[in-house]
């Protein structure tokens, strides 16, 4: 009761206090730890469940324990994991097998996550089939995802509403506009076009294509708007430059119900970055905590340090950066170093540029953007000295800088 309540605390202290625990015990501890987001804690309880012998061990066991690995991207837990249901034999149960194929996907081993669908060629269900598109989408191999959807058809296995927009999401990441639409064809079809979650991936999939009329009168036909929706027709504003769209948009979220969360935050004030509204989004930043309830997270921070660079502001971005309650990201210091290039700002470049080294050494354009500063500024020594340490580690110079 208490941990289906959230009240792990409570749950944790009469867990203690038992004397013999059955399977179902430890099933609900570890069940109730990865629901409420305490996934260490669930591997933790299974591990302790582990050195009992895991007693009357079932699949309900196994499946909440592959979601808090799946969840913390543990592949080696995971892999352990999928020994010991090896040895209790449950490895051909459909659920174990969903769970564990979804805990490989999410983990980034998809060599390991395609070799358990191949474990019974005769078993594709929908469920498996969607985690195997989810992570091929998620690591950018969209040849692989679209070729596990035309094989989801060949086994006469119907799509649902998580294959659509996987799918869809991965045909956006990838400008893939002729593939997007022969989905958006086939959810018409199968009447899921009212759906909130597809209705949204084909927002971001239009707008992320340019197609920006096209993204919002679909975004206008969603019958219920989630969150998810919001943020999607947000981020399309965001995406070209549209901040007062952005903002109208935000506006009537909030005034409809429903709360924003992180992502809609990034969006907008991505938004205000790419249209200059410096005041409106360092209002919407601080509203955050205020007003929502939001602990900004790095993502944010960097936003405004995007939004300080792109105005040319940057002794501002400089000073925000020093009281900063978290590390800048390297894509905070790289928005700062572009800004540099743009301001021709040595001083500050050049600590933009070592900071970013730091946290992403194979980025060739630091050098780049080093040396277009100092071009700038007729420092011919120091871009001779940038170009012989390109030449030291063969960075090539990439089409797109000058």
């Amino acid at each position: 009761m208490y941990s289906k309540c959230g009240l792990l605390h409570e749950a944790c202290r009469v867990f203690d206090q038992m004397p013999q625990k059955d399977a179902v015990t430890w099933t609900t501890m570890i069940d109730g730890y990865a629901k409420n987001g305490s996934l260490e804690a669930a591997i933790l309880i299974f591990r302790d469940m582990k050195c009992e012998g895991l007693v009357g061990a079932d699949q309900h066991v196994f499946c909440s324990a592959l979601s808090a690995s799946g969840g913390l991207k543990d592949g080696w837990f995971g892999r352990s994991l999928h020994c010991c249901i090896i040895k209790a034999g449950f490895e051909l149960e459909t659920v174990v097998r969903n769970a564990l194929l979804d805990m490989y996907a999410k983990s980034g081993d998809l060599e390991n996550a395609s070799r358990v669908v191949s474990i019974d060629p005769g078993g594709w269900n929908v469920v498996s089939a969607t985690s195997l598109i989810d992570g091929y989408v998620e690591a950018g191999r969209i040849e692989e995802a679209l070729e596990t959807y035309t094989e989801l058809g060949r086994q006469g296995v119907e799509p649902n509403e998580f294959t659509f927009a996987s799918m869809i999401k991965g045909c956006a990441m990838h400008d893939l506009l002729e593939q997007g639409a022969q989905l958006h064809a086939q959810v018409l079809k199968t009447n899921l076009i009212s759906d909130s979650f597809v209705g949204s991936t084909l927002v971001y999939m239009y707008g992320n294509c340019g197609l920006i009329s096209l993204s919002l009168q679909l975004f206008n036909e969603i019958g219920y708007r989630t969150e998810i929706a919001w943020n999607a027709v947000i981020n399309v504003y965001a995406q070209h430059g549209h901040g007062w769209g952005a903002i109208q948009a935000f506006d009537r979220m909030t005034s409809s119900g429903i709360r924003p969360n992180h992502i809609t935050f990034v969006c907008l004030l991505t938004a205000c970055s790419h249209a200059g509204l410096v005041d409106e989004g360092l209002g919407y930043f601080h509203s955050m905590k205020d007003a929502h309830g939001i602990e900004p997270k790095a993502e944010h921070y960097s936003c405004i340090i995007d939004m300080y660079g792109r105005a040319g502001r940057l002794d501002e971005a400089e000073k925000f950066i020093s009281e900063m309650p978290v590390k800048p990201s390297a894509y905070a210091w790289c928005s700062l170093l572009g800004a540099c290039r743009m301001q021709g700002n040595k001083e500050l470049g050049e600590v933009a540029a070592q900071n970013l080294m730091k946290l992403d050494p194979n980025n060739t354009g630091i050098h780049i953007s080093l040396s277009g500063i100092y071009t700038s500024l007729g420092q011919w020594e120091d871009v001779k000295a940038v170009k012989k340490s390109m030449k030291d580690i063969s960075i090539k110079k990439l089409p797109g800088f000058s």
